[in-house]
């Protein structure tokens, strides 16, 4: 294969639009842990596991098998930076602009830690990603 994956073209793009998502999660706090936010872009692929592994060269993720034979590779939320300003730049053209919208709202406020040690920040990130994940229904 020749593929060479880049953030100067479209390509990267498409992909995550045919094979990309999204993903969020809260946990609430207990008596013995923290509330814990959790941010991820996971791109899956049957079989081609080189073609994985030049796109993960530039994702930085980690690459996984999956059961039914492919491939995910999952980039977390302090990897996600570089992916998050390339959709800027080329644009997801499926309903999946829409998600990436309202994730990037999120992505900005739990960057900038406004819910570390902080319960109204933290309910903020949370409802936020509830609607986000009504998007997902």
């Amino acid at each position: 294969h020749t593929l060479v994956p880049s953030f100067d073209n479209g390509w990267l793009s498409g992909f995550i639009d045919a094979e990309g998502s999204l993903t969020c999660s809260f946990k609430d706090k207990t008596e013995t842990t923290k509330n814990k936010i959790s941010m991820r872009l996971i791109v899956s692929q049957k079989e081609c596991k080189e073609v994985m592994d030049d796109l993960n060269l530039l994702l930085k993720g980690a690459v996984n098998s999956t059961s039914d034979g492919g491939f995910n590779i999952t980039v977390g939320i302090k990897k996600m930076k570089a992916i998050l300003d390339y959709l800027k730049v080329y644009k997801l053209r499926t309903q999946k602009v829409i998600q990436y919208k309202s994730f990037i709202k999120i992505h900005d406020l739990v960057s900038k830690k406004i819910h570390v040690d902080n319960e109204k920040g933290y309910k903020k990130v949370k409802k936020l990603m509830i609607k986000y994940k009504k998007l997902l229904n």
